[in-house]
């Protein structure tokens, strides 16, 4: 008993050094689809008007996944994956004449980074298929929207533009930028922000991708994609590596153990 009362408090002794980022709230990821019956140029309840939806995660998700196909058809897909937990989003909508799909994939994810001051470019790139219809009404479009914000503490809220420009208000806003993609097949429309940042900072990156899709199709299910050109001194809210030294060191000291338990 003595000899496992040591291996305990060792190991414990260990893990503070893995710790988490100071970020603790605000991250996560969320997927939105709807579906409208009656859109002759705005979608509307007048005549019998109808809207569907589905909706998926919230904070601290990292992942999300929705779909509705009602009177149209959308499709949102939202991840903290990656290298370095970066949120993927994907969108589809498509509708025929006097019907809309809308989708919407949104993730937020904060980092801390530790080292020396430096200059960090986030480049991402938005890749679709934007079609209309060849008669009657068309409004199909894809757009994403991605911001760097200063602070270590940010109220979840599942909407680019409230968040950014109202619930983070006391933020500082490092970087922001929309990128469109209006029509044309396997577009590749590419962004970046750059900013700076020192030791001790904490920042998140808020991403959004939104497709529209009345009287055609808009689709980017291959994909937002953001990436750091450098990562280095970056740690992800809510991960926390556990390095193979760590197993290694810990399966030796249970191999302590079991000779303990022998002799």
């Amino acid at each position: 008993m003595k000899t496992k009362f040591l291996v305990t408090a060792t190991i414990a002794a260990y893990l503070p050094l893995q710790a988490n980022a100071a970020i603790i709230d605000g991250y996560g990821v969320s997927a939105a689809a709807s579906t409208a019956s009656n859109c002759p140029s705005y979608c509307t309840t007048a005549g019998g008007g109808d809207f569907q939806y589905d909706n998926d995660g919230g904070e601290f998700n990292t992942s999300a996944y929705a779909f509705e196909n009602s009177y149209a058809e959308g499709e949102a897909y939202a991840a903290l994956n990656g290298m370095t937990y970066l949120p993927t989003l994907k969108v589809q909508a498509s509708s025929d004449e006097g019907r809309q799909g809308s989708a919407t994939a949104f993730g937020i994810q904060g980092f801390t980074y530790s080292g020396a001051a430096t200059t960090i470019n986030l480049d991402f790139n938005l890749h679709g298929s934007v079609v209309d219809n060849p008669t009657g009404y068309t409004g199909n479009t894809l757009q994403a929207s991605v911001a760097v914000l200063k602070g270590s503490q940010l109220d979840y809220y599942a909407d680019f533009s409230t968040l950014v420009y109202e619930v983070a208000f006391d933020l500082d806003t490092l970087g922001i930028e929309s990128i469109f993609i209006n029509e044309g097949i396997n577009i590749d429309m590419p962004g970046f922000i750059s900013f700076d940042i020192a030791d001790g900072d904490d920042f998140y990156v808020v991403a959004q991708l939104r497709a529209t899709g009345k009287n055609g199709y808009a689709d980017a299910w291959n994909t937002l994609t953001l990436e750091f050109d450098d990562d280095t001194g970056l740690e992800a809210a809510g991960v926390v590596p556990v390095p193979a030294a760590l197993w290694l060191f810990g399966s030796g000291l249970l191999g302590l153990v079991g000779v303990a338990r022998r002799r």
